[in-house]
């Protein structure tokens, strides 16, 4: 199998007190390789849902491909940053704010938010990102901040959650039902199972 950026969740259900693993695709639509490995998994009943980098080089391939697949969910995974230094994404709209010298997205949060960027412009970006996505996908089913830019800060968080609930999407990591699970990183010299042990 290919190597897929895969996320896991733990839901919790109020009405049964009953925990699930919910095994999430991460950064669909960034690269070929994590489109592969993302409908792999779904096809080999490892994962359920994925989320999406709209302005992701390879958006319009993944799009496609989870068309084909009804049973996966999708999320939006609204993006403000662009991280990887070989591979990069401009944002959809002309934000100058928005972007580093280059013109593609900044590579990390810290840097995002350096730009002082103006909320009128990542309102514009959050928003063109949503509506291409669900033109594109048909289940499209949630947000999620892209590395937590989009809730970055306080101005960040009320916008990210005024389209949440304007576009009836919810925002993940504000649901109390559902968690984002931490797993044990290894420690240089160490192997992933030795640090799952």
């Amino acid at each position: 199998m290919r190597t897929a950026v895969l996320v896991a969740f733990l839901c919790a259900s109020t009405l049964t007190a009953q925990k699930r693993l919910l095994v999430c695709g991460d950064d669909a639509g960034a690269l070929h390789s994590i489109n592969d490995a993302t409908i792999e998994a779904f096809d080999n009943g490892i994962e359920r849902c994925a989320n999406i980098i709209v302005p992701g080089p390879w958006f319009n391939d993944i799009a496609a491909r989870l068309n084909e697949r009804p049973g996966i969910v999708v999320g939006v995974h609204l993006t403000l940053t662009s991280e990887w230094d070989k591979v990069k994404w401009r944002p959809m709209t002309d934000g100058k704010t928005l972007v580093d010298a280059d013109g593609y997205l900044p590579a990390t949060t810290r840097g995002f938010l350096n730009n002082k960027p103006d909320l009128a412009e990542v309102e514009r970006e959050l928003r063109a990102q949503i509506e291409r996505a669900r033109r594109s996908v048909k289940q499209v089913s949630w947000l999620w901040p892209h590395m937590g830019t989009a809730v970055a800060t306080p101005e960040l968080r009320a916008l990210t959650e005024k389209l949440a609930k304007e576009y009836k999407l919810p925002l993940l990591g504000a649901h109390p039902g559902i968690q984002r699970t931490n797993y044990p990183r290894p420690k240089p010299g160490q192997t992933t199972a030795q640090a799952w042990k």
